[in-house]
């Protein structure tokens, strides 16, 4: 297993997302391709800068500093009008091909919890196909509930 650092990316780091769009190739689903256009200056910065939307990075902690991160993912906040106020929508997550099945996956699950802890956000979900297996395999054993078969959904409970 690979020892991971990861952080939250914010203003000042629009470096990091333009590479995570330009070398999307390398996080991509098994058998599909990325070919994505980074945004421009003054979306990268509003995207870093929204306090609702986080982009943790996983990065190998004995890589030197310009090495590219080996996983991310993205969790957008989503507000409700009932229930409670938040919850959050784990909205991509892609682990570098080289370094899969070596828990970088579910460390970068595990950082959302505790960033959800933090927040105070009780719930939160990930869609995915039901073919994905390995996107089945990770959300399961990162403690995700699957609450109907015939919506592919997976909850998390941030409460424990």
């Amino acid at each position: 297993m690979v020892e991971l650092a990861i952080r939250r990316l914010g203003p000042g780091d629009e470096a990091i997302l333009t590479t995570l769009v330009v070398e999307g190739d390398r996080y991509a689903e098994d058998g599909e391709d990325e070919h994505e256009t980074p945004l421009g200056p003054a979306d990268a910065i509003a995207f870093l800068a929204d306090p609702h939307t986080h982009l943790l990075i996983g990065f190998d902690a004995d890589a030197p500093d310009d090495a590219p991160p080996l996983g991310f993912v993205v969790a957008n906040e989503l507000r409700h009008r009932h229930s409670f106020g938040r919850m959050l929508i784990v909205y991509e997550i892609g682990v570098d091909r080289a370094v899969r099945r070596r828990g970088i996956g579910r460390a970068l699950l595990d950082a959302v919890a505790q960033l959800a802890r933090e927040r105070d956000i009780p719930e939160g979900f990930v869609l995915t196909n039901a073919s994905n297996t390995a996107a089945m395999t990770l959300y399961a054993a990162a403690g995700g509930t699957r609450p109907s078969l015939d919506v592919v959904e997976w909850d998390f409970d941030y409460r424990s």
